[in-house]
């Protein structure tokens, strides 16, 4: 009995941690926040190793409008992105 509850809290201490590293790699994706980031990384943002909602996608693209600026794949590599000044 005591294994299965040492087992148990072992495996609580790890999905724990997990949770707590995963939290930290959050990006806040809010119109304030957005104003502050380079141009490439809000298009990394819009790539696919980033998940965002779609409220967030709409900060990043309004304010990249704002800059004048618009995120455009090179070629085979879809996570190479040029920034293009409208």
């Amino acid at each position: 009995m005591n294994i299965m509850v040492n087992k148990g809290l072992v495996l609580m201490k790890h999905i724990s941690w997990m949770l707590i590293l995963g939290l930290a790699a959050c990006v806040s994706a809010s119109p304030e926040a957005v104003k502050g980031y380079p141009s490439d990384y809000l298009c990394r943002l819009l790539g696919p190793e980033y998940i965002s909602t779609p409220q967030e996608q709409i900060n990043i693209y309004r304010e990249l409008e704002r800059r004048g600026e618009r995120c455009v794949n090179s070629g085979a590599n879809v996570n190479q992105t040029v920034i293009v000044n409208n």
